[in-house]
Formats: structure tokens, sequence, C-alpha cells
């Protein structure tokens, strides 16, 4: 009895079996919580997605560490690979904020 009901919840559709996992995992509070309003789960869902823009904008920035690890890295005494063009370019065009050590290299990509 017990697998099939698994069963049932692994192939069922992920809200009627998310909302049945809540209610028999916590007891009387698991239901409460089940029961909660959509719009609480809307405001959960948009912290979460405020989290990941913020993180995401995090990462998009080239810090001090990063810059200077590609100024060591990137076309030292020689002419600028094809590969190491197309990262700069990327930085470049889609890095919200670069640290300024690094602008002497992205000048050398267009």
């Amino acid at each position: 009895m017990a697998l099939r009901r698994d069963a049932f919840l692994e192939h069922a559709d992920p809200e009627i079996g998310g909302f049945f996992s809540r209610m028999i995992s916590g007891g009387l509070a698991g239901i409460m919580e089940a029961y909660r309003s959509p719009g609480d789960i809307e405001a959960e869902w948009e912290a979460k997605n405020r989290a990941a823009e913020a993180l995401a904008r995090r990462a998009e920035t080239v810090d001090a560490g990063e810059a200077l690890w590609l100024i060591e890295h990137i076309g030292v005494d020689r002419p600028l690979y094809e590969n190491e063009r197309a990262l700069l370019t990327l930085i470049k065009h889609a890095s919200p904020e670069i640290h300024p050590a690094l602008r002497p290299l992205l000048d050398k990509v267009a």
C-alpha cells in the first residue's frame, strides 16, 4: 500500500504531490502549511527570485582578484589568442561592473 502511494505521488502533478507531502510530513502544522494562501507562496518565490537575481548580478561583476588573474594570464608577452579575445569581448559587453585594472586589456578588443 505504501509503495503504491509513493508511486502515485512520484507521478502525480507536482503541486498535488507537494500538497500531500506537506500535509503528511508535518502533522497538524503540515496540514495548516499545505493550505497556505497562494499569496504566501508567491511572496516566497518572489524573495527567492530576488535573491537569485542579486547572486547573478554579483557573479557578473569582475572584481579586483579576478581582474588581476586575467591580467596575469591573458596575452602576457604575446598577442591575444582568439579564445582570449572572445572572453574579453564577453566581459566587456556583459559585465555591469569591471575593475579598472582590467581596462587596458579590454581596450585591446573591439
